[in-house]
């Protein structure tokens, strides 16, 4: 009896995945949770963002909040002498989804320079910024 009710539950479970594909343009809210600057992240490194929010498909969810992000600083550079030189990118590539499998995310990027970041005169985001992502046939 405790085998199949065992079966029962990783049966439901499992079609419950395996039914809730994830379609295409399914947007996922993201956020870094430190300051991401030219300071500390060079081309290649990294960026520390997670999926800011549980998102789900049909109520059930299929990407957990705080699920990891593959990030990376595409872009670095540090400010001159003159405001407004230096240059921050990170690019979003795939995210995890709930059943472990990576799903990629459409051309999704943020920049920002040192001028648009005025008070530090450096590129940088802020711990707490967000990014809205989507999604891509998979």
């Amino acid at each position: 009896m405790k085998f199949v009710c065992t079966f029962l539950i990783a049966f439901s479970f499992f079609m419950a995945s395996a039914q809730t594909s994830i379609p295409e343009g399914t947007t996922v809210p993201l956020i870094t949770k430190e300051q991401v600057d030219v300071n500390n992240y060079k081309v290649g490194s990294s960026a520390p963002f997670v999926v800011a929010e549980d998102v789900k498909v049909n109520g059930v969810v299929v990407f957990p909040a705080n699920a990891k992000v593959h990030a990376v600083v595409t872009k670095s550079s540090k400010s001159g002498a003159h405001k407004g030189e230096g240059d921050l990118r990170i690019d979003f590539l795939d995210v995890m989804a709930m059943d472990g499998s990576t799903v990629k995310l459409s051309d999704c990027w943020l920049f920002t320079n040192g001028a648009q970041n005025l008070n530090k005169h450096l590129p940088m985001f802020p711990a707490g910024t967000r990014k809205n992502c989507h999604t891509v046939r998979q």
